[in-house]
């Protein structure tokens, strides 16, 4: 399997270092001559040089001799034109671009090789649908869901006064009778995978893995509420109708076939309101005509009485999707402080993502992980069912299906030599999830999920599930 990848930005070179660190075969394409100086010491591959003709760039680089191609650099039209070509230079590579153009969502789900093109991944509605994803059943992002249940893996900052300071995994487990698990702490900047006499101090980030159910009582106790079950989203403030935030707007009201349609109807019609705050008078006007049941208010969010105490407690989830990062972040906690029960800031990437407990906010969504993540899944493929990144791509967690060939099938999970620095988290068996112990045995078409803090580790895991 090789891969040869247009475009060495954020997301190409998040998407480059696990292939990389996996030894994947894996070329770069990139005109600017800074970035190509700058990641030279990051990431040993070879680089082709774009001197402006793509054509030329495209031949060096020999699309022949590769199994994927990945076009994302800044142009959409680019990232289509790439494609088009490095198919009619080899109809049987696998060709995928990255899109941000709304214009373009047109396309997606088309028959294979429309264009040239195989998969179309838009940014804008990868972050979107994660949004989707994580109010299901009453989160705002700050989980990762798994599958169609409400099975997930949540983090837990452990502030004042919380019961679990001071005790260890094994006096956490009497808490509840309900399996749940704790696959990773984070202390100091620092990764553990924490044993049964490990102690959890103040300020440890503890990830909870297991039903709603089963991690209710620490989430609960977390926010000192006797309420077992979050109430259901109904209400959504999005702040910014950029892009971004049509993509999340279009995603409550679309009406044609599609599977969100098929997955979430229900949920749509119970949507009781959603208000889009949008600073341009010109772009409300398009917004009003465009989401004809949302409220749209033109307004400076941090302005005058726009953010009040009294107007966020009535709403259930507030999203801020401005293009700056950093404004998103300060916006949602200042709505957390006045009220806001979720708050979820949209950034470009999850460098800030280790600041969210401490300012409170109860997720950050990268459109750079989302799109790596669903980049990676198709150049993977094989064995890999969906993958999952945790803190900026230092922590993985792939979902790897059981084949009858592999040398999982029919194994315990203590049979096989897991690296030291991963963990089984749970295994798929049709709708039904399990957090396996060592005796534990899987079987074809089982889906195993797997945590790992190193690319090195997944390579290992991978080959078991080949």
């Amino acid at each position: 399997m090789s891969s040869l990848i247009l475009g060495v930005g954020g997301v190409g070179i998040a998407l480059a270092r696990p292939l990389v660190v996996q030894q994947k075969h894996v070329a770069l394409i990139e005109r600017d001559s800074d970035i190509i100086r700058s990641i030279g010491n990051v990431l040993d591959c070879p680089i082709f040089i774009n001197n402006g003709n793509i054509v030329d760039a495209l031949e060096n680089a020999d699309p022949k001799a590769f199994t994927y191609f990945v076009a994302v650099t800044g142009s959409d039209e680019m990232n289509l034109l790439a494609c088009q070509l490095v198919s009619g230079m080899n109809p049987n590579i696998i060709t995928s671009a990255r899109v941000r153009s709304e214009a373009y969502t047109q396309l997606i789900g088309h028959e294979k090789k429309l264009l040239g093109i195989d998969y179309l991944i838009h940014s804008h509605q990868a972050v979107a649908d994660a949004v989707i994803s994580g109010i299901r059943y009453g989160g705002a992002g700050s989980a990762v869901y798994f599958g169609k249940s409400s099975f997930q893996l949540r983090a837990l900052r452990l502030e004042d006064e919380n019961s679990l300071i001071g005790k260890n995994v094994i006096a956490m487990r009497a808490m509840t009778s309900k399996p749940f698990l704790v696959p990773l702490v984070i202390r100091e900047n620092e990764y553990f995978v924490p044993h049964g006499n490990f102690v959890f101090e103040e300020d440890d980030i503890a990830y909870l893995l297991g039903s709603e159910d089963s991690i209710a009582p620490f989430l609960t106790a977390q926010n000192n509420t006797n309420k077992s079950r979050a109430k259901a989203v109904k209400r959504i403030v999005i702040v910014g109708g950029g892009e971004i935030g049509q993509s999340i707007a279009t995603t409550f009201y679309r009406r044609k076939n599609s599977d969100f349609t098929t997955k979430f109807s229900r949920y749509a019609r119970n949507m009781a309101e959603v208000v889009i705050i949008e600073e341009s008078r010109d772009l409300c006007k398009i917004l009003a005509d465009k989401f004809p049941k949302a409220m749209v208010i033109n307004a400076k969010v941090g302005e005058g009485e726009t953010l009040s105490h009294t107007v966020l407690q009535e709403y259930d989830l507030f999203i801020a999707c401005l293009q700056n990062q950093e404004r998103n972040i300060l916006l949602a906690a200042e709505a957390k402080f006045l009220g806001a029960r979720y708050t979820l800031a949209i950034a470009g990437s999850y460098s800030y993502g280790r600041l969210l407990p401490q300012l409170g906010l109860d997720g950050l969504l990268s459109q750079r992980e989302s799109v790596v993540d669903a980049l990676l899944k198709i150049i993977l493929g094989g064995s890999v069912h969906r993958v999952h990144s945790l803190l900026g791509g230092d922590v993985e967690i792939f979902e790897f299906s059981v084949s009858k060939d592999s040398k999982a099938c029919n194994k315990k999970i203590l049979e096989l030599e897991w690296p030291q620095d991963s963990l089984a988290l749970f295994v798929q068996r049709g709708e039904n999830y399990v957090i396996p112990t060592g005796d534990f045995q899987m079987y074809e078409d089982d889906i195993v999920g797997m945590m790992a803090v190193s690319g090195a580790s997944l390579a290992k895991i991978r080959s078991l599930f080949e």
